[in-house]
């Protein structure tokens, strides 16, 4: 050993570790690219008839399923209970309680027209840092204008002749603070938080806010007990919101041969994911979500930041190499599936939407439905089309097609 000192300075170890990082992340995002563009070799889509093509795809379904981690819960009793909250002219306001699952319960908004029915009915997906009662344009938030997003679309639906049932999801709580402390129901933000995230979304960009938000700490925390347990916030989430289904196909009120969906945001993800996992939704409308997924999950634009890059590591889900939005849009046909984007959106560049989109329509064609399908580029941002007759909204349009019948 030599007696004197040695040391390597920073100018010879950085570069090296540098190399190493920028080689690993090159060979990483160069096979991801590769195994996406060959996902085809994954599928083997029957095109004779709709039926064959639904048969055809299902291996996919249940690896799509595989992949959040499955869904090992019985379907136990929901033991439902509802309570009637208010009368209104056009709708009954109830909130229904049920049962996940041994261990788990919650609660939805249960909006119901008057008249016995039966009625076609619609599942409503709020986004990531929503709640039922925001969807349904039932809180009074004046610090972040609920319905800059929403519009009231769940009320709109109920008056428009559809039993709701507007869902709820894991957000709200930051895991690292006293929970009695955290609670951030119906607004989900304290006075000052919307204060501080606002500069830091003017100063830093909305990947930064996002860290600060308690709905993105509160969905990491989940997302990471089930991954440890073998499975995903998704997996999770998506047997919750199918047992919402359970709940409408028990209602007197509702025909349950016409129920679909209609989701904003990560609502509107879950408007995408969830009828290709349960085919009792005849017909969905994926709001402000449907990308381009290889772009989105990973590749830095001038129009938007990928999730590869943001605080929202559950979307970190070992997908590309068999699914992109269109793969799973393509688990819901031949039922039928819709896409709602604004052209202003700044978290879904509307062009990758229509490229996306355009191949999902050549499967419906190719089916001999293209009729069952559908997209609308709206002039708004991140949000529901801003028109003021809910029956004028292309969404509801296309429900109305499939459900009303």
């Amino acid at each position: 050993m030599p007696d004197d000192k040695f040391y390597f300075g920073p100018d010879d170890v950085y570069p090296r570790q540098r190399a190493l990082f920028d080689q690993v992340e090159r060979y990483l995002l160069a096979r991801l690219r590769s195994l996406y563009d060959s996902r085809g070799r994954l599928w083997n889509r029957d095109f004779s008839s709709p039926a064959a093509y639904e048969t055809s795809v299902e291996p996919n379904r249940q690896h799509f399923l595989s992949i959040l981690g499955g869904w090992p819960w019985q379907r136990e009793p929901l033991n439902p209970r509802r309570e009637l909250i208010r009368e209104f002219a056009k709708f009954r306001l109830e909130r229904v309680s049920y049962r996940v699952f041994t261990g788990i319960e919650t609660d939805a908004l249960l909006l119901v027209p008057p008249g016995s029915g039966p009625f076609p009915a619609v599942l409503c997906q709020v986004g990531v840092n929503g709640s039922p009662e925001r969807i349904c344009g039932l809180v009074n938030d004046k610090v972040n204008d609920a319905d800059l997003t929403y519009h009231r679309i769940g009320s709109r639906l109920a008056e428009h002749g559809y039993v709701v049932i507007a869902t709820r999801m894991v957000t709200g709580f930051d895991p690292r603070m006293t929970r009695d402390l955290d609670h951030r129901a119906p607004h989900l933000m304290t006075g000052h938080e919307p204060e501080i995230r606002n500069y830091l979304l003017d100063a830093y960009g909305k990947d930064e806010a996002k860290k600060f938000a308690s709905y993105t700490n509160a969905r990491v925390h989940i997302d990471r007990l089930c991954r440890l347990a073998g499975g995903s916030i998704f997996g999770l989430e998506y047997f919750a919101l199918s047992r919402g289904i359970d709940v409408l196909c028990d209602l007197p009120e509702v025909d349950a041969g016409r129920i679909g969906m209609y989701g904003l945001s990560q609502g509107g993800l879950s408007a995408l994911w969830l009828p290709a996992l349960d085919k009792r939704i005849q017909a969905t409308a994926a709001s402000a979500f449907f990308n381009e997924r290889f772009t989105k999950q990973v590749v830095r634009t001038p129009n938007s930041g990928p999730f590869l890059f943001s605080s929202e590591e559950y979307h970190m889900l070992p997908m590309l190499a068999e699914f992109s939005d269109a793969d799973i849009a393509s688990l819901v046909c031949p039922r039928c599936f819709f896409v709602e984007c604004g052209r202003k959106d700044d978290a879904v560049y509307f062009e990758q939407s229509l490229e996306a989109f355009a191949q999902v329509k050549a499967i419906y064609e190719r089916l001999g439905i293209p009729d069952r399908c559908g997209h609308r580029l709206h002039e708004g941002g991140h949000e529901t089309e801003p028109l003021d007759n809910v029956a004028d909204i292309a969404a509801v349009k296309f429900l109305d097609r499939w459900l009303k019948r």
